[in-house]
């Protein structure tokens, strides 16, 4: 099957036809979804020649299509996902066989970090600065959080009384113990951790 040659058809006929996005109230209404015919995961864009009008099915359809011709494309595969978890989902017939390709394929394609995808879709310029503007966000968010004293209490209370299983503990004691026997730190790592140290009556000197 080629699966190129159909999904050019597909879009050559939606083309063709001059769909309009109408109400439903008004005549002539028929139901159209926005496709991007070069996905944007593969550096498509939003401009006005690469977006067509296309029905539920026929977006379904051309979303299944493009995994066939992109197979190792992990974003396309998300997408195709998404019909499934739609409020639309009945329109477009995501059967069970499709599912079971879509989580075999995202098993096998590993995800890629926010820094990778822009990295590929922007450049190392743009990907630095987007990179740094997230963690500026992330910063203000978790800077100067109080909790209220009621909070903390709550906090607290739920972690009272927790026991843990025997094997848990000699697995969790194994995991510690040694766990820095014998490395070295710098002078700068030694004088962070005593910094954040201080006030801490359990401290130990280093």
């Amino acid at each position: 099957m080629n699966h190129q040659k159909i999904y050019e058809a597909i879009i050559k006929k939606a083309k063709y036809e001059n769909r309009v996005k109408l109400r439903k109230n008004q005549k002539k209404y028929i139901y159209y979804e926005k496709h991007h015919i070069i996905p944007k995961c593969i550096k498509g864009t939003d401009d006005k020649d690469n977006l067509v009008l296309l029905t539920a099915r026929e977006h379904y359809v051309c979303h299944k299509l493009l995994t066939h011709i992109y197979s190792n494309v992990r974003g396309l595969w998300l997408t195709l996902k998404r019909f499934k978890h739609s409020k639309k989902h009945t329109l477009y017939i995501v059967t069970s066989r499709d599912y079971v390709n879509i989580k075999e394929a995202l098993s096998l394609i590993p995800a890629k970090s926010h820094y990778q995808i822009w990295l590929e879709k922007y450049g190392k310029e743009e990907a630095d600065k987007r990179y740094k503007s997230q963690n500026e966000k992330i910063k203000k968010t978790m800077t100067g959080v109080i909790y209220s004293k009621e909070r903390r209490e709550k906090s607290a209370k739920g972690h009272m009384g927790i026991e843990m299983s025997k094997g848990s503990s000699i697995k969790k004691s194994k995991s510690m113990t040694g766990k820095h026997k014998g490395e070295h730190r710098s002078k700068k790592i030694r004088d962070k951790i005593s910094k954040s140290m201080l006030g801490n009556k359990n401290a130990k000197k280093l």
